[in-house]
């Protein structure tokens, strides 16, 4: 079975992407990643001793 390549000349050029135009984007990437990892890292943090404090108490207060 033979396939027909279709090209469509829609009349607008092909989007180039410059490292330029991507300079925005990354810089609100790096900026938003320095405000939520010490925020997740936190939360983190409280649900693991939340899970990990009780169990110390229980084992100390057994003696």
């Amino acid at each position: 079975m033979q396939y027909t390549q279709v090209f469509v000349d829609s009349g607008v050029p092909p989007a180039i992407i410059t490292p330029e135009d991507m300079t925005p984007l990354l810089d609100g990437i790096v900026a938003n990643i320095g405000v939520l990892l010490p925020v997740v890292l936190g939360l983190a943090a409280i649900f693991f001793g939340i899970k990990i404090i009780p169990s110390l108490i229980s084992r100390f207060s057994r003696f």
